[in-house]
């Protein structure tokens, strides 16, 4: 057994790919960490603006989550993805949260965010979901890394 948790748990198809999206993110999770809070600072100032995806009003009502939970996530969330679409000109990251169900009770909820290298300010909810529930064998424990790419 390897001292790495996450190891013993990507399986042998995609642990290539594992360790790259590693140190992919390892790379580039810093920036990902200051977007986020570039745009928080703007958002409570009211200068940066929050849309939704009908993709993702959709998929909030499916899966049983509220504007509220998704608008804390994004306050309060923190960054576990960073993806730069180099021919859309386009950042997409994948914010982890958790909604609090009760007293020591919580849900953890994915919030898949974009916006346009051109307008930072202004940020779109692509689609929001509970790892623990879609295609939960993905994530570590925590939720927070991925350590298999099989569909």
């Amino acid at each position: 057994m390897s001292e790495d948790p996450v190891s013993d748990r990507v399986c042998t198809i995609c642990r290539d790919r594992a360790e790259a999206w590693k140190l992919s993110q390892e790379r580039f999770l810093g920036k990902a960490e200051n977007e986020l809070a570039c745009f928080q600072e703007r958002y409570k100032l009211k200068k940066a603006r929050l849309m939704y995806s009908e993709h993702a009003g959709l998929r909030q009502w499916q899966r049983a989550f509220s504007v509220s939970n998704i608008r804390e996530a994004v306050i309060h969330g923190f960054p576990i993805y960073r993806y730069y679409d180099k021919k859309l000109k386009e950042v997409k990251i994948i914010l982890m949260s958790y909604v609090k169900l009760q007293a020591m009770e919580y849900r953890p909820m994915h919030v898949v965010v974009g916006f346009h290298e051109q307008t930072p300010d202004l940020w779109t909810v692509i689609t929001v979901y509970d790892p623990s529930t879609e295609k939960h064998w993905q994530w570590n424990d925590q939720f927070d890394q991925k350590v298999c790419f099989c569909d």
